[in-house]
């Protein structure tokens, strides 16, 4: 929230008195009231990246949210860019038998995903089931937007997940896994990437 109000990032109709927090802050931004925020942790450490998980009502999906690069440990994670063997999904047959693909990705990413996996699946699975119907949406942009792809490949393997047609929409998305499984059509199914225009982080390999 500090670094919101020393930019001077005031929504229309709200003041700086409305950014005393970072659940204030995540607030007005997101137009989110802040009892649908249900978690707000936007500071980072090496391979635990800014996120925040909220309930869109009138959407009716709950929504997690990774941060982009903006501290040095983002950095970091971003430079951990070796290959990491990973286990997905090509494809599901009729009956829900899946077809395996192996795999890799980018490791700084994979090891992020995994965190994120391992400390919001409770909070995640209690907001599902608290609000029947609802669908999950994962986003980030740049180092949130490949975080955000492998959590979305490593949860979709999940019935409580892939029940509430779980998908990421993720924005300037560094190269995070390999061509075998990019291409798999259970990734396409489930992921849509948006680069804008000739974006070279969206190029890198």
């Amino acid at each position: 929230y500090l670094a919101v109000q020393f930019l001077g990032i005031i929504p229309e109709g709200r003041s700086r008195r409305d950014m005393t927090s970072d659940h204030k802050a995540a607030s007005a931004l997101t137009g989110v009231p802040e009892q649908d925020l249900l978690v707000v942790s936007p500071n980072s450490k090496l391979y635990r990246p800014g996120h925040l998980v909220a309930v869109h009502h009138a959407k009716r999906e709950v929504v997690i949210a990774v941060r982009g690069t903006l501290e040095m440990h983002d950095v970091l994670v971003d430079l951990v860019c070796a290959s990491a063997p990973l286990t997905s999904v090509h494809d599901v047959k009729e009956g829900g038998s899946e077809i395996i693909v192996e795999g890799f990705a980018h490791s700084g990413f994979l090891k992020s995903a995994q965190y994120l996996a391992s400390v919001l699946h409770a909070e995640v699975v209690e907001a599902l089931r608290a609000n029947p119907g609802y669908g999950l949406v994962i986003t980030g942009h740049s180092l949130g937007a490949g975080v955000a792809t492998l959590l979305t490949l490593l949860w979709a393997r999940m019935p409580v997940f892939r029940a509430r047609n779980i998908r990421a929409v993720v924005f300037a998305a560094p190269c995070s896994v390999c061509a075998q499984i990019s291409q798999a059509p259970f990734t396409m199914r489930h992921i849509t990437s948006v680069v804008t225009g000739d974006d070279i982080v969206s190029r890198l390999s």
